[in-house]
């Protein structure tokens, strides 16, 4: 698991921590939150940052088509 790990990125207050994998040839994002341990997944993922401390984009592309990419806004809890 630690070599599929592509980039990571914490957020400016430090609670939450955004890294990419690249595994079967299927690029995933994953939200890991450090105080409880909780870990989200988002999949299909071309690129992604941080807002704000807990708000991130990511383009991704939910359809499969090649044309749809798009960019989404999410906000933690």
């Amino acid at each position: 698991w630690p070599d599929a790990i592509q980039w990571m990125s914490f957020s400016h207050d430090e609670q939450f921590v955004l890294f990419s994998s690249y595994v079967s040839n299927n690029a995933d994002l994953w939200i890991y939150e450090l105080k409880t341990g909780k870990t989200w997944q988002i999949s299909d993922v071309s690129n992604f940052g941080w807002l704000s401390d807990t708000e991130f984009f990511v383009n991704a592309n939910k359809t499969g088509s090649e044309t749809t990419w798009k960019t989404y806004k999410y906000k933690l809890p």
